[in-house]
């Protein structure tokens, strides 16, 4: 933002524009001024959202000049002001449309499965509600597999391993296992089916599709608006069809809450760059659509770091060795390799593959 936009918000501000409340630990002798004090105007930082507010903090803290006048009256609006990044709204991709002719799911082989992951996985005390997929070495312990599925009688692989399986407690409930090299089973019930040898799923073409589609994603356009600043992430889209977004892996790191905004029924693309990215102890939010239409493509990630997350999406990372300590994803996981007792939820990917 330049030092003219950064003068004529902190401006609106100070005429009463401000949004936010002064926190009750402004006056505590903390981090912001005390309770009968202006708020000294190096320490007066205003930006607009994006429905039009002007929101200010006093070194970091909500600030209401509406409210307060008197903090505010006496500072003049420093000329060197600045203000948190804002991404340009809207951004300007154009219109996509869902492919309609023979597309099969967005997701290819992984659409199939809670959890897909191309390499290795090792989880323990948790379980994955829907089917689970691992194209190397798999770990478990103390874990369950396909616990919100229906009934299979064995007509169902709920567990497909592609090299070695080590399985110690734990059960799948409601389908079987298949191993494509060995199996060490200890503990290990199956009600409604068996363990078995077999490679019933072509990894290494699932993994190149995979990766593929992922390129392909990241190289559409934004046609959607993304707001960054205050440690928040807003994605607001228009699109009745898809919605692409464009977000920066380092503020989705930083972030402590993401918001996502678009019309029912629509798919939304999230795109995000970097290769080291975290999500921890993230608030999320959704209006409009739904968790099952929502993709978070972390395309160029080789790291990728889940924790105390509550994620309403489907996530593709096909690079990434995703780390997930704890919390839940609700959607799809399609990784390079996975580590961590994180759960993960059955909320299958239904968006639509958009006409790339």
């Amino acid at each position: 933002m330049s030092n003219r936009a950064a003068l004529v918000i902190l401006t609106a501000c100070l005429a009463g524009g401000c949004a936010g409340s002064v926190p009750e630990s402004a006056g505590s002798g903390g981090g912001g001024p005390g309770a009968d004090a202006p708020c000294p105007p190096e320490k007066l930082v205003c930006v607009g959202d994006p429905d039009g507010h002007v929101v200010c903090r006093c070194q970091g803290e909500l600030w209401d000049c509406s409210k307060y006048p008197e903090k505010c009256e006496e500072n003049q609006p420093p000329t060197t002001a600045t203000a948190p990044p804002v991404s340009p709204m809207p951004q300007g991709g154009g219109t996509y449309r869902c492919e309609t002719s023979s597309a099969g799911p967005l997701l290819g082989a992984a659409s199939a499965f809670n959890v897909f992951v191309l390499g290795d996985l090792d989880k323990s005390g948790s379980d994955t509600e829907g089917r689970m997929a691992v194209g190397g070495n798999a770990k478990l312990a103390g874990y369950s597999v396909g616990t919100a599925l229906t009934n299979s009688n064995g007509a169902r692989d709920d567990l497909i391993v592609g090299g070695n399986l080590t399985f110690n407690g734990g059960t799948v409930p409601n389908g079987n296992a298949a191993y494509g090299v060995s199996a060490s089973l200890s503990g290990v019930s199956f009600p409604n089916g068996s363990a078995r040898q077999a490679k019933p799923l072509n990894f290494a073409g699932a993994g190149a599709e995979l990766k593929q589609t992922s390129a392909k994603l990241a190289a559409m356009a934004p046609n959607g608006s993304t707001f960054t600043a205050f440690s928040q992430v807003q994605l607001k889209g228009s699109a009745a069809q898809v919605n692409v977004f464009k977000v920066d892996g380092a503020a989705l790191s930083s972030a402590s809450s993401l918001s996502v905004a678009a019309p029912a029924g629509s798919t939304v693309i999230v795109n995000v760059g970097g290769a080291d990215v975290q999500m921890s102890s993230v608030g999320y939010s959704i209006s409009g659509t739904d968790r099952q239409r929502v993709l978070f493509n972390f395309h160029q990630a080789t790291t990728l770091h889940f924790e105390g997350v509550g994620l309403e999406g489907s996530v593709l990372a096909p690079h990434a060795k995703v780390e997930f300590s704890n919390g839940n994803i609700n959607g799809v996981l399609a990784a390079g390799s996975l580590s961590g007792p994180g759960e993960n939820h059955e909320h299958p990917f239904d968006g639509c593959a958009p006409a790339l």
